[in-house]
């Protein structure tokens, strides 16, 4: 029981963690000056 729920944990931090770093890019993207926000951040999509 304990395996599987420790893979559910992992799942879901997995996500979390995925989000954080897209956030991260779009921040990062809207800050350059002549960037372009939303294309810049969909193209680094990780493919996990």
């Amino acid at each position: 029981m304990s395996q599987q729920y420790n893979k559910k944990i992992k799942q879901r931090r997995r996500k979390a963690y995925i989000k954080r770093k897209r956030e991260a890019l779009k921040q990062r993207a809207a800050k350059k000056p002549g960037a372009k926000p939303a294309a810049a951040a969909e193209t680094a999509k990780p493919a996990a």
